[in-house]
């Protein structure tokens, strides 16, 4: 019963999401279902199915998962919308989790048009988040348009690299509207979900197994063994996929201008419209944009960002040990960059990618002597939601 009610929570519709939470809470009460004990740990970075989730997880599930799982602090970040914001919201106040909302977008950054920033291969496009938001834009608001704005230039990217990808996968082609768009609740399309429907479609029109295999090793030029261990594994296959097609010089990657998306000061007028607060974003200290961090942050400072998000994951869980020992060197030097500019620091594991864990291991030999940094940044944000709730209510 407890597994069939938490795979309800990951339901498009979400009447069936709330009632199933009810339930696990109830049963929970009953003494049936098992929490762990909370720990000093927290993830503020979790993408939803809003946007991607490795795993399929609604934001209730997320609240859920983190509740059970003793994770302290959490923060839902969806890709270009806030949709997830009303129902994680109603998850973790029944759940008594300490809880934010951010938003993950890609900008342009002019002074930067030349130089690669945390973007891989895309010069002046950035990673920008925002934090600690509490509701949604009022339909008029300049902060709805801006956020429109962005959701139909993200929807028209991945229309047109469908249509690249079906001109190249002609076999296998797949319908916007009707293989794709079903694939998430609320029609945000990614990559991700792209990549699925031809997966699906592939697996629809090729039912030999030698005919799926000859047809994926021709169109990605890849031997055999590497198909082969994708056959049933959707999310193997889609991760040989997506750098052979959809990243730079792939044959439906689409190289970004100032047009493709808002310029920094845009995404940063919504966010801070909305009362929440823009967020740098920091990858590995390996890009010419971020090898002088301090005055790449001293511009997005200039620009209105008042925090730093940092993915600690990619940058110490890692086999090489001279790219882990240059990796690991880098993050430490980013957290002290960041302390000395006053820039509370979130960290999470995003888990839009099938295998990424729940949460950091704050217990790590590298994550442990940043753990409190880590947290701090955690409660900052958290106690900036609680505000932003606290003045709502005084107003009404």
């Amino acid at each position: 019963m407890i597994e069939e009610l938490e795979t309800r929570l990951d339901n498009f519709d979400k009447n069936v999401r709330k009632n199933a939470l009810l339930e696990l809470i109830k049963l929970k009460k009953d003494g049936k279902v098992k929490w762990a004990e909370e720990k000093e740990i927290s993830n503020m970075h979790c993408h939803s199915f809003f946007s991607f989730n490795g795993y399929g997880y609604s934001p209730i599930k997320i609240a859920w998962i983190c509740k059970k799982n003793g994770i302290k602090l959490c923060q839902i970040v969806d890709f270009d919308v806030l949709d997830g914001i009303e129902e994680f919201f109603y998850a973790t106040d029944l759940l008594n989790l300490r809880a934010s909302v951010g938003i993950e977008t890609r900008v342009f950054i002019p002074e930067l048009k030349d130089k690669e920033i945390n973007s891989p291969g895309e010069p002046g496009i950035y990673y920008l988040m925002g934090v600690g938001f509490t509701k949604l834009p009022s339909p008029e608001s300049p902060a709805n348009k801006i956020l429109k704005d962005m959701s139909h230039r993200a929807h028209m990217r991945t229309r047109k690299m469908v249509d690249m990808l079906n001109d190249y996968l002609s076999d296998i082609r797949v319908e916007y509207n009707t293989d794709v768009i079903p694939l998430t609740p609320n029609g945000n399309v990614t990559e991700r979900h792209i990549l699925r429907a031809f997966y699906n479609k592939s697996k629809d029109v090729f039912q030999n197994t030698e005919s799926f295999i000859r047809y994926w090793t021709s169109k990605l030029s890849v031997q055999e063994k590497d198909i082969s261990n994708g056959l049933d594994n959707p999310h193997v296959l889609c991760g040989i996929i997506r750098p052979k097609l959809m990243k730079k010089d792939g044959i439906a990657y689409i190289k970004p201008t100032s047009a493709t998306f808002p310029e920094v000061q845009t995404a940063n007028k919504m966010i801070t419209e909305l009362d929440g607060i823009p967020c740098a974003t920091w990858l590995n200290g390996l890009s010419d944009g971020e090898k002088n961090l301090e005055e790449l942050l001293d511009l997005l400072i200039s620009k209105g960002i008042s925090m730093m998000n940092i993915i600690p994951d990619r940058n110490y869980n890692i086999r090489n040990p001279d790219e882990k020992r240059i990796k690991v060197k880098n993050l430490y030097k980013a957290v002290e960059i960041a302390k000395k500019l006053n820039l509370p620091i979130i960290a999470g594991t995003e888990m839009n990618k099938f295998g990424q864990k729940l949460v950091d291991d704050f217990n790590s030999e590298e994550l442990s002597p940043i753990r409190k940094v880590f947290m701090d940044g955690a409660y900052f944000l958290h106690n900036h939601t609680l505000r932003q709730i606290g003045e709502r209510e005084k107003a009404k």
